[in-house]
Formats: structure tokens, sequence, C-alpha cells
């Protein structure tokens, strides 16, 4: 198997890749998904806190919480399933230390 890529030949990727001390090669695979200048690929590669979603926006949050609280409050127990691929596993595993950490 051979990885291709393509390069935007009116793009510096090589001042970028220099300038935030990455790979010309991440620079380009980023480039080519969509982050077509610099601080598109700041905020993707150095998020902060507040340039993420508000969870709120996802539908029935409110539910979800409410439930979290009354069974914690109850001292009950809540089941986790994860999907098997990487994303389903790695967020399985976030929430499970994330309620853990609130009791």
């Amino acid at each position: 198997m051979k990885w291709e890529y393509y390069t935007n030949p009116g793009f510096n990727s090589l001042s970028i890749s220099s300038e935030l001390q990455i790979s010309n090669f991440l620079t380009t695979l980023l480039v080519n998904r969509g982050f077509n200048n610099i601080e598109k690929i700041k905020e993707f590669l150095y998020p902060e806190l507040n340039n993420f979603r508000d969870p709120f926006d996802f539908e029935n949050m409110e539910k979800v919480v409410e439930k979290i609280i009354e069974v914690k409050n109850r001292n009950g127990k809540i089941f986790i399933y994860g999907d098997y691929d990487v994303d389903g596993i790695t967020a399985a595993v976030f929430l499970t230390h994330s309620l853990k950490n609130i009791g």
C-alpha cells in the first residue's frame, strides 16, 4: 500500500510547518482537510476549552444531566456502552473517567 497526498501549490506549508514546529507532512494533511490558514491549524492542534461546542446544544442534554444527577443522588449505577471502534472506545473511557470523577 502506498500513501499519497496532494499538495496545494498556492499554499506555503513549509513556512507554517516551521512556525508551528510541526512536520510539513502534517501541515499538508491539515490543509487537505480544509484547515487552510494558520489560525485554523492552531485552533485544531492547540484547542482551548472556550472553543469547544456547548454540550447543551445536543438534543435532550438537559434530560441526560437530570438523569445523571438523579442516579448519583440515589447511589445508583450507570451502564456505559461504547462502540468497539477507536472513537467509541475512547468516548466510553472518557465518559467513565468523567463520571467517576463526579462520584
